[in-house]
């Protein structure tokens, strides 16, 4: 689960509802992930998370989890 207010989830185990990625939108930008992104079935969903976490990191207008969610909704519904 993430702390802090400008923490948030952007996945969730299937099985279990618990945080599998949570993002960080501060005076800096992280994106934590509870799994390697080996396992994601194709390099198309690879390709795509990777894109997804780079457009947050570089769209400096986003400064909480609502104005990122339009940005991660596609890093959110992967299958993972």
């Amino acid at each position: 689960m993430p702390v802090g207010k400008n923490a948030f989830t952007i996945f969730r185990y299937a099985d279990n509802d618990i945080s599998a990625g949570v993002a960080y939108c501060g005076k800096y930008r992280v994106v934590s992930l509870g799994f390697p992104i080996e396992v994601l079935r194709s390099q198309e969903q690879i390709n795509a998370l990777i894109n997804e976490i780079v457009t947050f990191f570089n769209n400096k207008n986003i400064k909480s989890e609502n104005e990122a969610d339009p940005i991660l909704q596609n890093v959110k519904s992967s299958d993972n």
